[in-house]
């Protein structure tokens, strides 16, 4: 499938596209959506919305979300897309014979379809969240920086991946040391690339990027891994580093002074503070618009390694505790929940507190499903956490 087809598809599904070719061309209710939702036509953007994701952030918080997300106690995992590692177009599902290669960032637009970063196929992959189908969106498989046909052109291993309202996608290019943007079916590269490095500018430089957050206007906020920072792009160009200075460590602070190290993933709150999974502190940090950097949650053993992070419109932020092979939930005040995972590395689906993960990552929040779902990656799946 082409990519200007693909997306037009989607964004017929919620009335944005008038291409006579595609529009209403094919109907997405045939995959059997676990939870009895599906993606339905005519839907509307639900927690994170279009989400401002990160590598796995369900972003920006939708104020008009339709209820809570995974109320319900008694959560089911299932398969959404994947099973051993490979690269394959088609239909997705446990049964599907879609095939993907080291899944990390995810983002979910609206309530038909999710942007998967395939990392190890050098693809940004788009997946229906009904199941039906697993498509290449950005990337040719091999790794690479060139500009161009979505398609046709150059990714090296990204990481993170975000979508605005309008369905256009941003990439952490983790290898490649850019930042990418994906419209009207062409990739091109908005900052860095190239050589790693630590400048803001433009130009810019980034060393290892991964996490990815999008904001109204296009400002995008960037974990910059390998630098143990986070970065900040101006819809005019501008690069700068809101905290961290390139030294790893750990310490709460203001701006440059703040320490961290290695953060992955990142997610926007409407409150405009942004949350970063400071991977190598084994922490959750909380940067607010004034620059000022605190600990939320971690540090004693809680969290190990923490990846992908999603924050729901009620403020619970759920976070890939990937060290432990767990995905928790945290409350606003910051009490600590399990939402699935028994703590063993495998692959076991059914009940989530019984359920197994073996290389979580990134997360993305959807209300495509009755009682809402959480999409995990996953190693080369992407798993759903939804209720029965």
């Amino acid at each position: 499938m082409r990519v200007a087809s693909c997306l037009c598809v989607v964004l017929a599904l919620v009335g944005a596209c008038d291409d006579g070719d595609e529009s209403g061309a094919r109907s997405t209710g045939g995959g059997g959506a676990p939870g009895g939702g599906g993606a339905e036509s005519g839907g509307s953007a639900g927690a994170g919305g279009a989400a401002g994701s990160s590598g796995g952030a369900s972003g920006d918080a939708d104020a008009d979300s339709p209820g809570p997300i995974l109320a319900c106690s008694a959560r089911v995992v299932s398969t959404l897309a994947g099973k051993d590692a490979g690269f394959q177009e088609g239909s997705a599902g446990p049964e599907g014979i879609a095939r993907l290669d080291g899944v990390k960032g995810l983002a979910v637009y609206a309530t038909v379809a999710a942007f998967v970063a395939d990392r190890n196929n050098q693809r940004v992959r788009i997946l229906l969240l009904d199941g039906s189908e697993c498509e290449g969106f950005a990337g040719n498989g091999t790794p690479g920086l060139s500009d161009g046909d979505a398609e046709l052109s150059a990714l090296n291993a990204p990481e993170g991946v975000a979508s605005d309202e309008q369905g256009v996608v941003y990439v952490a290019d983790t290898g490649n040391h850019a930042l990418r943007r994906v419209q009207s079916g062409k990739l091109e590269t908005l900052a860095g690339g190239g050589a790693p490095g630590f400048d803001d500018g433009p130009p810019a430089r980034f060393h290892h990027p991964t996490g990815v957050a999008v904001a109204p206007g296009g400002v995008l906020f960037v974990s910059d891994r390998d630098n143990h920072a986070v970065r900040r792009r101006d819809a005019q160009g501008n690069v700068t580093t809101l905290a961290g200075d390139g030294t790893p460590g750990f310490a709460d602070g203001t701006g440059i002074s703040a320490r961290f190290s290695s953060p992955w993933g990142i997610a926007l709150g409407k409150d405009g503070v942004l949350w970063v999974s400071d991977t190598g502190n084994d922490r959750i940090r909380k940067l607010d618009p004034a620059g000022n950097v605190t600990t939320f949650a971690g540090g004693d053993g809680s969290l190990e390694a923490p990846m992908g992070l999603a924050l729901s419109a009620e403020g619970l932020l759920y976070v890939a505790d990937s060290g432990h092979q767990r995905v928790l939930r945290y409350l606003p005040d910051g009490t600590q929940e399990l939402v699935a995972g028994n703590g063993n590395t495998g692959f076991r689906n059914g009940p989530a507190a019984s359920a197994e993960f073996s290389e979580l990552a990134g997360l993305a929040l959807s209300d495509a499903y009755a009682g809402g779902g959480l999409l995990v990656a996953d190693a080369h799946q992407v798993r759903l956490i939804h209720c029965p």
